[in-house]
């Protein structure tokens, strides 16, 4: 237990760091949370992970960095990933990155996952599935992207000519064009999916 306590105090202070403040009240005060919740991390070994969410997007350090440190983050076997609507995340690793989506290590703060609540995707992307993003706001034609319209989060193929279009793979589903007065913005872009066995 002494050893989780002095892991607690190691990350407080790199979230402390992090956004450059001195004490317990300026990272509670960033937080929105009370000086006695960061004492209530010390006594019982825990930080929710929304915060340590909130810091890193804040600062623009990695969740990894945060929690483990420089040297860790860098040697560490494993990355976590947060959910982009849920605030919790999953761990994967580094080797399940390279040889299930093809690619380097990605620094995890550039990553987010999501748990697919439609059949639009379908076949490719069946309900119910994980998807993996590479958080960017730059999408290239043909691209699976992560999309807000209009307040509403669609995975969709992105279709950038002739006019700006959301396409689903399911056929039962209609085309969306993206109007001029339309709140639309590009999350990311789909790196893998992880689909749930029956």
């Amino acid at each position: 237990m002494q050893q989780q306590k002095k892991d607690i105090s190691k990350i407080v202070q790199r979230m402390k760091d992090a956004i450059s403040v001195d004490n317990n009240y300026g990272l509670a005060s960033m937080l929105e949370i009370s000086s006695g919740a960061i004492s209530e991390w010390k006594k019982t070994g825990k930080i929710p992970e929304i915060h340590i969410l909130r810091i890193s997007k804040l600062s623009g350090l990695s969740i990894d960095f945060i929690k483990y440190g420089e040297v860790a983050s860098e040697t560490r076997e494993c990355v976590d990933i947060y959910y982009y609507d849920e605030d919790k995340s999953v761990t994967i690793s580094k080797t399940f990155l390279l040889n299930v989506f093809d690619i380097q290590y990605i620094p995890s703060m550039h990553l987010r996952v999501m748990v697919s609540k439609s059949d639009a995707m379908h076949p490719l992307i069946p309900v119910a599935s994980k998807v993996f993003f590479l958080m960017s706001n730059i999408a290239h034609d043909g691209s699976l992207c992560l999309v807000m319209l209009n307040h509403e989060l669609l995975i969709r193929k992105l279709q950038k000519l002739p006019k700006l279009k959301l396409i689903p793979l399911n056929q039962e589903y209609d085309h969306i064009e993206v109007a001029k007065e339309d709140n639309f913005e590009i999350l990311g872009t789909v790196i893998g999916v992880v689909k749930k066995i029956i």
